[in-house]
């Protein structure tokens, strides 16, 4: 019989040591194992005949349920790595994050100083906004792990980083960051960029206003994919030349059923009783790196050599 290794893990990416841990496996909608555990490792055997394909789910009190899917058609991991976030959480973020930005990615500085006062600005909102900041640096590191993220990135052109009122948060200003997504400029080549790679598949843009193309990550990771809506027509008049707007995000799910009711629907209707309740970015954070972390094959951040890191975004969640 099969044993799989479950590895436990915190916001801060180091071993989750709080203990009390609900650990069951499901396959379709049967429980077949439930268990407390105490310990940040723990070995499940695994007594079936064939154990796939399974769900292993990981909670506890205090923090937002995780889990990873294990389907038929990949062989089965030694280790499974789970991350418990807390609800209410707190943000930290790394002290010289401008620097660290720049020293793992060159080609982020001329797009993070296109606006001199960016510097301040992200100063402002790791102290005031700290989930439309966590937002962005969730999708610059999402951007570093594509295949062709040397060709993307230099395409990226302008990011006007800005303190956002409630009211352009409810209307997606086509202008700097929200919590739960980032409005750039972009050179006009990141269209075909985006078309002749396999990474992405073109998608519907009805649900991001103005987008006339859009891009949606798939085949790579089960969740917290990313997605490009490109606007290249309706562009306002003092743009410039070859230049488009782009609005990324970070989507919960791959599947568009899953993406569409589970994430946008909620949204929606929150958003149509005055109380919106956006994409949180520490749930993206978790996923992703989860994502990264469980990754069967060839997945590595552009320039880097050696064991496969951590996704790491530069900041790390903490009980709030």
């Amino acid at each position: 019989m099969p044993t799989l290794t479950v590895c436990l893990y915190d916001g801060t990416r180091q071993p989750f040591r709080q203990g009390n841990v609900l650990l069951y496996v499901r396959k379709n909608d049967k429980t077949l194992r439930a268990q407390v555990v105490d310990s940040e490792r723990v070995d499940l055997i695994l007594e079936m005949e064939e154990p796939r394909p399974l769900a292993v789910i990981a909670s506890r009190s205090g923090f937002r349920q995780c889990g990873v899917f294990l389907p038929l058609t990949k062989p089965l991991p030694e280790q499974v790595h789970l991350m418990l976030v807390p609800n209410g959480e707190s943000l930290a973020f790394s002290k010289d994050l401008r620097k660290e930005l720049v020293d793992r990615q060159p080609n982020y500085q001329s797009f993070l100083e296109s606006d001199p006062q960016n510097a301040e600005r992200i100063e402002a909102l790791a102290k005031d906004q700290s989930k439309q900041l966590a937002c962005l640096l969730n999708i610059l590191e999402a951007i570093r792990w594509l295949p062709s993220a040397d060709s993307i990135i230099p395409t990226l052109e302008k990011i006007q980083i800005q303190i956002r009122t409630n009211e352009e948060e409810a209307n997606h200003v086509w202008r700097g960051m929200q919590q739960d997504r980032a409005f750039v400029v972009a050179k006009d080549t990141l269209v075909p960029l985006l078309e002749d790679t396999t990474v992405f598949r073109k998608e519907t843009s009805l649900l991001h206003p103005l987008a006339d193309k859009g891009f949606k990550e798939f085949g790579r990771l089960g969740e917290a994919n990313l997605n490009f809506n490109v606007n290249t027509a309706s562009l306002p008049a003092d743009l410039g030349p070859n230049l488009v707007q782009a609005d990324i995000d970070l989507d919960f799910f791959d599947d568009k059923l899953a993406h569409i009711s589970l994430e946008v629907i909620p949204n929606m209707v929150t958003k149509f009783f005055g109380k919106p309740k956006l994409t949180n970015p520490a749930q993206i954070f978790a996923l992703r790196w989860m994502a990264t972390k469980n990754f069967q094959g060839d997945l590595m951040p552009v320039g880097v050599t050696g064991p496969r890191p951590d996704f790491n975004p530069l900041y790390t969640i903490t009980p709030g």
